[in-house]
Parts: C-alpha cells; structure tokens; sequence
C-alpha cells in the first residue's frame, strides 16, 4: 500500500479506567472476585517506591494472564495469575496488534491507586516523532523522521492525512499564530513555512525560510518548540538555537555543541527552561528569560544514571500544569514523569514497545498525554514481539492535564 496516497483509519477508542485514593502502604488489588496477594514496597534509590502492574487483554474470549507487580528501581519481586474478562472480542483481523488496549496501576508514595488506560491511536510508522495537539480541529500532528512525512490524526474521524516531502528528514513542526492551517516546519538543516489544511494526502505548500550547517551534511533538525514570544529549535549534532521574527527571520545560538538535542520544555511562569540532550542521559534546568530569550545558570535536574533500572536515554519531553516533566524514554521502553522543582523521579509508566521517542498533552482539555514511538530499530524478530512499536499512543486517566502549544508569532509576514 502506497502510504503517500491513502489514509488510515483507526478503531474507535477503548473505555477508560478510574483512579481511586487508598489509605494503606500495601495495596490489595483483586480481579474478576478474586483477591491477590499483598506485595510489599521497594525503595527507588531515596525516591520513594514506584509499583505497577500491567495487565494485557488477550483474545476473543476469557482467557488467563498474568499481572506483574514490579519495582523500578529493583527486579520483578511477584508474578501472579489472574483471570479476567476479555474486552477485545470485536477486534477484527486488520487490528493493529493485540497490544492496542492496556490497564495499568501505580502506587505513587503510597499514598494513590492509579488505573488508566494506554491504547494506540495511530498505527505504525517507521519513526515517530514531534508531536502536537490542535484544539481548534481537535488534531494531532506528528512526523515520521526519516519518511519525511507530516501526519494529522483527526480525533472524529480517526482518519490519518499524510504529507511526503523531499529530502532527508524532517523533525517537527510548529503552528503560527494568526495563520489558519500553517506551521514552522524544520527539516534536514532549513527552517521552512509550511502551509497544510490536512484535508487531503500531499496538499501542502513548503516554503524555505533560511538553512544553518550548511557545510555539516550529516546534521538535521530533530526537536523543537516554541515559547511564548520565539521558536527554540535543537539541531541534532550541531546547535540549539533559537529563531525569532524582529521583523526579520533571526538566529541564535544558545547551547553548543550538542550530540543528540531532544526535549525542550518550559514552566508556566516562563522563568524555568528543560533540555535533553540525549547522549548525556539528563535533565537539565536553566534560568529563562521570556523577553530576552535567555537562557542561563545550568544545572542538572535529573540523571538518569542514578537509576539503574531505568534504561534507554531520555528523548521529547513535555510539562503539565502542575509543572511536572514527563519524559519519553528512548530504548527504555518507559515514559516518566518528574519533579520539575525538586528533580524528584514520581513515575513510571512501562510502555508496550521500546523506543518512545516523544509526548505531549491534548485531547479533551489536555488530559490526554500522546507518545509517538519507533520501529526504525528493531530487527523482524523484535517486531514480532513488538507490532505496535511505531504506533501513536494515548495515555488516559493520569490525573492532570497540560498546555495548549505556544505559537510562533511573525512580526511581519514571511516573504
């Protein structure tokens, strides 16, 4: 099938779970009237204790499974069976996998049972990546790196719209404020103006603003997001910069060299800016000023090093209103979710695939928190374990919500 001249329809979404306070350390959690047995806390280094259980719907009818209650921070400490009623019995043959609906409980300080929901959205591509919710068309937007593609999901009509341009990769891309239907769009080493309605597979209209690295072939323009006056764009293996209209296209750079430039996230106030550069496997916080564009005092917020049980390097980031990072964990097959303030490890969400490359609030008030992945690695083999790797994922029912995207604002209008 010719993915440049087609859509994609996917199923309609799984009901959501509940979450619920509890009171006691050790948690009781019991299934088709059956109580399980007690597990007891782990620590987390000198976090405190992360516990989960993941349970995977099976097929067609009623089937045993087992639900794992594992630490982060230490081995799998219990495996138990359970039987609980299949919810997949109409999936039909064309499905995605059987890895497209799954409950999952947290223990968080002790103190609160989460279930939510984690199901695919959007099937799989090679390389997901850049992801952004539209509330105005209640879209999400996204890219496949290396197919250099653009994708739109439409939350109503479950339908997917592609984009094919020409070159290398293209990393992400940004809506601009008072243009209907256009976008920032940073591919290989150009900044471009990209204009597309989604209504219709290879529609757009792609205009090239200005190049960096010209004389450094190999690297390209992988994160990007904008704050609320600039585009802040990371150029894999060059630079992170930072492009402002005033009125004339500017461009700064703010951190070099850098290996492999990721996340990039704000606090609410704007006075706080997150960074990944991947390779060094941290968080980093800088001081920020919104009318300068300035960023200064760097100092590590989180190393994942310090968390051996966490695997994988940390890739596309995101904040939520309580000013919590949630961070994607690449090859670690996790996304986690930490103190912005205190640097303090909260959460660990384990993923049905490996490499999760992105995330980002949206859906109904920005409860619902996406995460791109990839298959670009992953040998036949792997695959076989793995179908959905690649697809888009939603998370439900985490309990907070996140911001709509900040827009690029052109002083004057681009030429």
């Amino acid at each position: 099938m010719n993915r440049k001249n087609c859509s994609f329809k996917t199923k309609d979404p799984k009901p959501s779970c509940s979450y619920s306070d509890v009171p006691e350390k050790i948690l009781e959690f019991s299934t088709s009237g059956e109580d399980t047995e007690d597990s007891e806390e782990e620590e987390v280094g000198s976090d405190s204790s992360i516990v989960k259980s993941l349970r995977k719907t099976k097929s067609k009818t009623t089937t045993t499974s087992n639900s794992r209650l594992k630490s982060v921070a230490s081995a799998l400490s219990q495996k138990e069976e359970e039987d609980f009623p299949d919810k997949s019995s109409d999936r039909g043959p064309d499905d995605v996998s059987d890895f497209n609906n799954y409950s999952i409980i947290f223990v968080v300080d002790s103190i609160r049972l989460m279930e939510m929901n984690i199901e695919v959205v959007a099937p799989p591509i090679q390389h997901g990546e850049g992801p952004f919710w539209n509330h105005k068309n209640k879209s999400l937007y996204f890219v496949d790196t290396f197919q250099q593609t653009v994708l739109k999901w439409d939350s109503f009509s479950k339908n997917i719209t592609t984009h094919q341009l020409n070159g290398d990769s293209v990393g992400f891309l940004v809506p601009v404020k008072k243009m209907i239907d256009t976008f920032m769009l940073c591919r290989d080493r150009e900044v471009c103006l990209f204009t597309w309605d989604g209504a219709c597979n290879n529609t757009g209209v792609l205009q090239t603003l200005l190049r960096v690295d010209e004389d450094q072939p190999y690297n390209q323009f992988n994160d990007g997001k904008t704050d609320a006056r600039d585009l802040t764009v990371a150029n894999d293996g060059g630079s992170l910069y930072c492009i402002t209209s005033n009125p004339e296209l500017h461009i700064d750079i703010k951190i070099s060299p850098v290996s492999i430039s990721n996340g990039l996230a704000w606090s609410g106030d704007q006075k706080s800016f997150f960074y990944i550069d991947s390779v060094t496997r941290k968080i980093m916080k800088y001081s920020f000023n919104l009318s300068r564009g300035h960023i200064s005092k760097p100092k590590i917020l989180l190393d994942i090093d310090s968390y051996p049980n966490l695997k994988g390097i940390p890739d596309g980031m995101t904040v939520d209103t309580e000013d919590n990072l949630w961070v994607a964990l690449y090859g670690g097959k996790a996304v986690i979710k930490v103190d912005s303030k205190t640097g303090k490890l909260l959460l660990v969400i384990e993923m049905p695939v490996t490499y999760v490359t992105s995330v980002t609030f949206g859906g109904a008030n920005f409860k619902t928190l996406f995460a791109t992945t990839s298959r670009l690695n992953l040998s036949p083999n792997e695959l076989l374990n793995e179908p959905s790797a690649g697809s888009v994922f939603a998370i439900d029912n985490l309990g907070v919500r996140g911001y709509p995207p900040d827009q690029f604002i052109f002083q004057s209008k681009p030429q």
